[in-house]
């Protein structure tokens, strides 16, 4: 019988946590929140190791490289920006302040080099509520260009590690793939959803190719895709879905209502779960699928260890 055990308690926000990421193996994470603040983290220690200050309105999201050593963040105050965490994660320096969207910006990912000690992330891609998906230059602050967009907001975008793939989590329910080194030949639907309502999280999984996907939405559905574009399954009565996560692709976590769940993927099956009696905003896993973080509407950082 496997279970969720409560690692640690990570207190330090003054508002909701709308938003976790973490390195791979789970050394340094980063939390976003309504405060308007960031959070850098030590998951060994269960420390914080920075503060990042500089939006204006509330951070919606965060991508933090694999190395932990960077992250951008976005905003409502309509902004991505870039931070220098250093190999300590200590320094925090803000290194970009990024404009061009007209609403507010929700999701982000980024692009590393294939030699990720080779230096800081070139680019970045961002969704906004303006309906579009954006490609960023971290190294010249160029003009984004618009690569993506939908009939509505965007919640969530992903690349694939493999950087083959970028997908994105939109209000208007149609899941599109872009083939990034294909962008001129447009999106590939993905077919066979049974999204309802606004699909509000999506992950992919940690390996080379990618192979697996997972969206959720708050219509109490998870969907797992094999990629490019194929269902492989639907969960359903997951509850209002916020966030999920994947790491190998055997399982998948779900951040849902006051539940953090798992859900083993060849089973179908649900095989553990964690309450806390407030809702859950965001979730992120490791590589190995064994410590998760999540945060939500009590401003808390919790570490879960999945056994």
């Amino acid at each position: 019988m496997h279970k969720i055990h409560l690692a640690h308690e990570m207190q330090g926000h003054s508002d909701f946590v709308t938003a976790v990421a973490m390195t791979p193996r789970g050394s340094r994470a980063i939390s976003a929140s309504s405060d308007t603040t960031l959070k850098i983290w030590d998951l060994e220690k269960h420390t914080e190791l920075c503060t990042l200050r500089g939006h204006t309105g509330s951070v919606r999201g965060a991508a933090l490289t694999r190395r932990g050593h960077y992250a951008v963040s976005v905003s409502s105050d309509k902004t991505l920006r870039g931070w220098d965490l250093g190999d300590s994660g200590n320094d925090g320096v803000e290194v970009h302040t990024l404009r061009g969207h007209t609403d507010a910006v929700s999701g982000v990912a980024i692009f590393e080099p294939e030699d990720f000690y080779s230096g800081p992330p070139r680019q970045a891609v961002s969704a906004s509520f303006d309906g579009t998906i954006r490609l960023w230059d971290l190294k010249e602050g160029a003009e984004p260009c618009v690569i993506g967009k939908h009939n509505g907001g965007i919640y969530r975008v992903v690349i694939t590690e493999d950087r083959q793939y970028l997908l994105s989590a939109p209000s208007d329910k149609e899941l599109k793939v872009w083939g990034l080194r294909s962008l001129f030949m447009g999106p590939l639907n993905l077919t066979g959803h049974k999204h309802t309502d606004d699909i509000t999280a999506i992950a992919v999984d940690r390996v080379k190719p990618s192979k697996t996907v997972v969206t959720g939405s708050i219509d109490g559905t998870v969907s797992v895709w094999n990629l490019p574009n194929t269902l492989r399954y639907t969960f359903e009565g997951v509850g209002r879905v916020l966030g999920v996560a994947t790491g190998y692709g055997k399982s998948v976590v779900v951040a849902s209502g006051d539940e953090i769940s798992v859900w083993d993927l060849e089973s179908h099956s649900k095989e553990a779960s964690f309450k806390n009696g407030d809702r859950f905003y965001d979730c992120a896993v490791t590589q190995d699928e064994r410590t998760i973080i999540a945060g939500g509407e009590d401003g808390i950082v919790y570490v879960l260890h999945y056994e």
